[in-house]
């Protein structure tokens, strides 16, 4: 559960990447509740290289909440950018689904998890 930051993506003048399990692991140990927002609202790395065939999208959980950073720099300029769940997110478009469940942490907090 790496995200990457590189390319378009990244925020410095160098690649970086975020531990997404230790994020996970903060948000339980703050309590901080999912909820639930527009997919369109957030910016995420291409979905078209998901296979849907695949084991790792057949076996995604839409119901499990994703990660996403408020106000933290994405391509689309979207309010949101996804740092976990881009299968989730993918499934749950397919399913017709306009709304995602994740957790929602601010920039400053994102940025502790850097690497």
């Amino acid at each position: 559960m790496i995200h990457m930051m590189d390319g378009d993506w990244q925020l410095f003048n160098v690649p970086t990447q975020i531990d997404c399990s230790k994020i996970y692991e903060w948000v339980k140990l703050k309590n901080i509740e999912p909820i639930s927002i527009n997919i369109d609202d957030i910016g995420h790395k291409t979905t078209r290289t998901i296979e849907t065939r695949d084991s790792r999208y057949k076996q995604a959980d839409i119901d499990l909440a994703g990660i996403v950073v408020k106000g933290m720099k994405n391509p689309a300029d979207k309010p949101y950018r996804m740092i976990d769940g881009r299968h989730r997110l993918l499934k749950a478009q397919n399913s017709g689904r306009s709304n995602i469940r994740v957790y929602v942490i601010e920039e400053h907090q994102a940025l502790k998890f850097i690497s």
